[in-house]
């Protein structure tokens, strides 16, 4: 597939690849993957694809978390097993889900995750509790 486009010269294009799960430490909105409200959280952007899974290693020395994702059917599973930190999860989907469970209780819209439509992403924002297993249905 080829893409064209032109780009300023104060905007570049990242190439991310399906599957892919990336910790961000985000403390301020410049880069449109949060905010203030964002510092103190680990930020997951992930791209779902088929089954992937990636091992963070906390820089404060607590130990790590691997986060773990399984896409079935109209099914998405979201785990993260290690040291449980306040996080959000940024996923990639191109359909706004029915349902979002996380821990077996179901989660509200508008409180527990939001739907970006612009940026086409599910926002789920985990402070406390702390919520280890999440399941996003389409």
């Amino acid at each position: 597939t080829k893409i064209t486009r032109k780009f300023p010269l104060d905007e570049y294009p990242v190439f991310i690849r399906q599957g892919a799960i990336i910790p961000l430490n985000v403390s301020r909105p410049y880069t449109a993957l949060g905010d203030k409200a964002s510092s103190g959280f680990t930020t997951y952007l992930i791209y779902p694809d088929d089954d992937s899974n990636f091992t963070v290693h906390h820089p404060d020395g607590t130990g790590s978390t691997t986060v773990s994702t399984k896409v079935k059917n109209d099914r998405l599973n979201i785990s993260l097993k290690g040291v449980e930190k306040p996080h959000i999860l940024r996923i990639h989907s191109s359909a706004k889900p029915i349902k979002i469970m996380a821990d077996d209780a179901v989660l509200d819209e508008k409180i527990g995750w939001t739907w970006d439509e612009e940026q086409v992403k599910i926002i789920i924002k985990s402070d406390p509790p702390i919520y280890q297993n999440y399941k996003i249905i389409f």
